[in-house]
């Protein structure tokens, strides 16, 4: 078993070394796993939520390999876009 097959709600158990933090903020301990991890069956609510998120990144990881994505379709850069960039930057632009 490694730590990749952690998720979300599922139980696990390691050995740990306790270190002082690097960082400059609330963060007042550092755990370093070591060894295997020991890992438990995770609840059935726990297994479905998992489910779920792991589509949604599935879902985010296609669509920015089709090059589709939201951000870039608003700003006109998307390669499934047909704008016209001066026409889109006067519709985007609001007096005040």
């Amino acid at each position: 078993m490694e730590f990749a097959e952690l998720t979300a709600g599922r139980p696990a158990s390691f050995r740990a070394r306790i270190g002082r933090p690097t960082r400059r903020d609330l963060t007042v301990a550092v755990l370093s796993a070591t060894g295997e991890p020991k890992l438990g069956e995770a609840a059935p609510i726990d297994r479905v939520a998992h489910d779920i998120r792991a589509g949604f990144a599935d879902a985010r990881t296609r669509r920015a390999a089709r090059g589709s994505g939201g951000d870039a379709a608003c700003a006109g850069a998307g390669r499934h876009v047909d704008v016209d960039r001066a026409d889109h930057r006067r519709s985007s632009v609001r007096p005040g």
